[in-house]
């Protein structure tokens, strides 16, 4: 359904941008703060309509990027830890020895050890990005098939991360994948919930640390159960819900 139609659906999505647009708007205006994102980005952009234009482009994608992905993860990963209480009681055992009562804070990341093993986990089974495309920039041969110059080629990290002969026992959620010693057996894009390659995401660092502290955080203040057993099945939209 083109765009302009006015749809339901179309409507509540311009209603949503509106909201989204005023809230950026208002950062713009009031400076984001000292320190924050918006100095470079107006250096990088420079002033104007078109520039400022430019920087709200930029925030929306930082903005939603850093939210809606992150949280896609976040949710998968509980909904696993309520199935699985032994991997869930040791992921409380390493919070309360690593940061007992006290915030954690970057330096505590590298002690964090079973809580990332969990992430990633959790990102091998319930990838947010599920699917990603890449164009190809010249003719090519993939597997025997031809793949010509301009064509658009869709890899899936939901596919490729539950291959058997990548991942036995694929379906299976098992943290000890990705201990130390594990990590090194794998082929390189056997586990790509970021991408790879020059377009790796920019902000897959910033994102593993976000949900290793929300995660250690929330199992630092709260005891979780899930309020049934009832089966969860992904739908694959932009992102995997």
């Amino acid at each position: 359904v083109p765009a302009w139609l006015p749809t339901p659906a179309n409507l509540r999505m311009r209603r949503a941008v509106r909201v989204l647009d005023g809230f950026l708007e208002r950062l713009v205006d009031d400076g984001g703060g000292a320190g924050g994102l918006l100095g470079p980005l107006r250096e990088a952009h420079g002033t104007g309509p078109a520039a400022r234009r430019a920087i709200r482009d930029d925030l929306v994608t930082f903005f939603v990027a850093g939210h809606d992905t992150s949280a896609s993860a976040l949710a998968w990963t509980l909904h696993l830890l309520s199935r699985h209480p032994a991997v869930r009681r040791r992921l409380v055992a390493e919070v309360r020895e690593v940061l007992g009562e006290d915030p954690p804070t970057a330096r505590d990341l590298t002690r964090l050890r079973w809580v990332e093993a969990v992430v990633r986990e959790a990102l091998r089974l319930y990838p947010p990005a599920w699917m990603l495309a890449r164009e190809a920039l010249r003719d090519d041969v993939i597997a025997g098939r031809r793949i010509p110059a301009g064509a658009t080629v869709l890899v899936s990290a939901w596919v490729t991360q539950r291959r058997a002969e990548l991942w036995p026992a694929p379906e299976v959620f098992d943290p000890e994948r990705f201990s130390p010693g594990a990590v090194g057996e794998r082929p390189r894009f056997a586990w790509f919930p970021f991408g790879g390659g020059p377009r790796v995401c920019v902000g897959a660092s910033f994102a593993m640390a976000e949900m290793k502290l929300v995660l250690a955080v929330l199992h630092q203040r709260l005891e979780l159960e899930a309020v049934d057993a009832r089966e969860v099945r992904p739908t694959a939209r932009m992102t995997l819900e």
